[in-house]
């Protein structure tokens, strides 16, 4: 089994991981925003997520205000943080842009117009 094809099977499931998956996206993104801009400050508004899975960072972070362009290699992870990006109204155009990487690439070409990376 290739690590897409892993991840490709486990996106249905991988809120489960959390006791509960939207405290966590929450929690983390706080987390996140709290590093964010002590070491970087406020005019940090872009990031880039390169492994968003189903969007737990990703999505967490375009609540909080942030411009989000995050991939993975997972179709599957991909297609479920479109879904959730959907079902919470960010538009890809406003705050959320979601691509997958075919295994091997690295989204280091976007990496050059965000100010922060994340994974």
């Amino acid at each position: 089994m290739t690590p897409d094809e892993f991840y490709d099977q486990l996106a249905p499931f991988y809120h489960l991981i959390y006791p509960d998956w939207e405290a966590s996206m929450t929690q983390q993104a706080a987390a996140l925003d709290s590093i964010l801009q002590e070491f970087w400050g406020a005019e940090t508004t872009t990031i880039l997520d390169v492994a968003c899975g189903i969007g737990t960072q990703t999505l967490g972070l375009a609540q909080l205000g942030y411009q989000v362009t995050a991939s993975d290699l997972s179709r599957a992870a991909v297609a479920r943080a479109r879904r959730e990006a959907a079902a919470r109204h960010l538009k890809p155009s406003s705050r959320v842009m979601l691509s997958v990487v075919p295994r091997g690439r690295v989204a280091l070409a976007l990496a050059g117009s965000r100010k922060v990376t994340v994974s």
